[in-house]
């Protein structure tokens, strides 16, 4: 298992990426689940979950801390900052609820 918070530099750790934002994605469209496993193997509620604008990856929040740390190791681009969103949020933690309209 390579290391989630760099970027991938072998065709194997791009495979394994891509099958880990696979089976998240696959999570997030059955119609009831509601639940996201991590990458550290934590279920967590897709509301509650952060998600890397580039690289795709959800995160619980602990994980979202160490990836989204303000000198990103991810290396596709700089992640939006939001100057009145809070300290956690001008580093780039975004919850996925805040994209979501509510009905």
């Amino acid at each position: 298992m390579f290391d989630i918070d760099k970027t991938p530099e072998t065709n194997e750790e791009k495979n394994e990426l891509l099958m880990i934002v696979a089976n998240q994605q696959f999570q997030v469209s059955q119609c009831r689940k509601v639940m996201v496993t991590c990458h550290c193997g934590k279920k967590i509620r897709i509301t509650s979950a952060y998600r890397c604008f580039y690289c795709g990856v959800y995160f619980c929040f602990l994980c979202a801390k160490r990836h989204f740390k303000i000198e990103h190791n991810c290396k596709h681009g700089e992640h939006p900052t939001q100057k009145s969103a809070g300290a956690e949020r001008s580093a780039g933690l975004r919850l996925l609820s805040d994209f979501m309209e509510v009905v």
